[in-house]
């Protein structure tokens, strides 16, 4: 079966956790349904903690909230973005 590319560029929207546990089943279940998503460390621009975000499309956004409040995950924080989101680090 051949499987279609996407691009990281298309990341705009970050969701923030700061339970290791809740992010882990929320990347799972963004897999399960075939959510193209990136687990990511948070940006320090985002959050001062130490944590953990996935790094989605806005396009996606509605389903994966449908998932998030079905299954009782509640993230800290939802950022959507205009450009991709794994560029924070690379700002100058």
């Amino acid at each position: 079966m051949r499987e279609r590319f996407h691009s990281t560029d298309d990341l705009n929207v970050l969701i923030v956790f700061v339970d290791y546990k809740q992010t882990m089943e929320s990347l799972d279940l963004l897999q399960k349904a075939s959510i193209f998503s990136k687990l990511i460390p948070t940006p320090r621009e985002v959050l001062a903690a130490a944590s953990l975000s996935i790094a989605l499309r806005d396009r996606d956004l509605s389903l994966a909230d449908q998932l998030f409040q079905s299954n009782g995950i509640v993230p800290l924080k939802v950022e959507i973005r205009e450009h991709c989101v794994l560029s924070y680090g690379f700002q100058v």
